[in-house]
């Protein structure tokens, strides 16, 4: 390969790899209308290994993981994906009476929920 193609290669991909900072995603959850804004936070830091994992979920602007037919769904932006999780929260019929955590076992989808749940009560923001 040629180095000179090497070196545009990877000027491009530093380019478009911008991601948010972690102060930039709490900031916009926490002004959002999200339920429980500290516990999506932690799964937004769970998802996307600390907002680094670019080819999980990064590329894809979506925060959270979300999936349709087993592959990332892809978002304009990482707010869009925000955005989604909003709605997903009001489709799922979530109730303040309940805990959040119960409800996330009962509806996220994650193969291991009670691991899942015990990750995010450990990730400190």
């Amino acid at each position: 390969m040629n180095i000179k193609f090497i070196c545009v290669v990877l000027l491009f991909i530093s380019i478009n790899c911008y991601t948010q900072t972690k102060e930039e995603v709490y900031k916009y959850i926490t002004q959002s209308e999200i339920k429980h804004p500290e516990i999506v936070y932690k799964q937004v830091l769970y998802e996307t290994g600390h907002l680094k994992c670019y080819p999980c979920s990064l590329q894809h602007n979506n925060l959270l993981g979300f999936r349709l037919n087993h592959k990332h769904m892809d978002f304009d932006s990482w707010q869009d994906s925000i955005d989604y999780y909003i709605g997903w929260q009001k489709r799922r019929k979530y109730s303040e009476d309940e805990n959040y955590y119960v409800f996330l076992k009962r509806v996220w989808g994650a193969p291991d929920m009670t691991k899942y749940v015990s990750i995010l009560k450990n990730i400190k923001i």
